[in-house]
């Protein structure tokens, strides 16, 4: 019996997959990011300032990049939204709120075509593209399964509290 397994983004660390070993092979996640740890984005411009700059803060070159740039990732929009809620004029709650409510925010790792959107009461899921990425143990990769999906971008509600 060999099932599919699927797990969620937030679980897909490739430092725990790695762990993992051939009992990982071929798990199936989403992700909305590049794979900055991934060989092939050695040359991407952002995944090398990204790197750069992690060693010269004294970061090990050989580190866990992955797991180092999803905290980059939210750090990105945690700014981008405190950045929009100050324009606004003084940063409150409310301020922080709308900003967060109302974003349209692409960050230094996206995919192409994923970008992290609200639309007030409309649509308050941020994350709906993404691509579908498949686990492969013995190079400690994912590979992508067909295109990148923004076909539910603002097709959702915002969640009941």
């Amino acid at each position: 019996w060999n099932p599919r397994v699927y797990i969620t983004s937030t679980c897909a660390s490739p430092l725990i997959l790695g762990i993992a070993g051939a009992s990982a092979n071929g798990i199936i996640t989403i992700s909305g990011s590049i794979d900055v740890a991934d060989p092939k984005n050695a040359d991407n411009p952002k995944v090398k300032e990204f790197k750069d700059y992690m060693v010269s803060k004294g970061f090990k070159s050989d580190g866990d990049f992955a797991t180092a740039a999803a905290g980059w990732s939210t750090a990105e929009a945690t700014v981008a939204i405190l950045a929009k809620a100050a324009e606004a004029g003084d940063l409150t709650r409310a301020s922080i709120m709308d900003a967060a409510r109302s974003l349209d925010f692409t960050g230094m790792f996206a995919r192409p075509g994923v970008s992290l959107k609200t639309d007030g009461e409309k649509d308050g899921f941020a994350l709906e593209s993404f691509q579908v990425i498949q686990w492969n143990a013995d190079s400690k990769t994912y590979a992508e399964l067909g295109d990148v999906h923004t076909e539910f971008e603002g097709k959702t509600r915002v969640p009941k509290s």
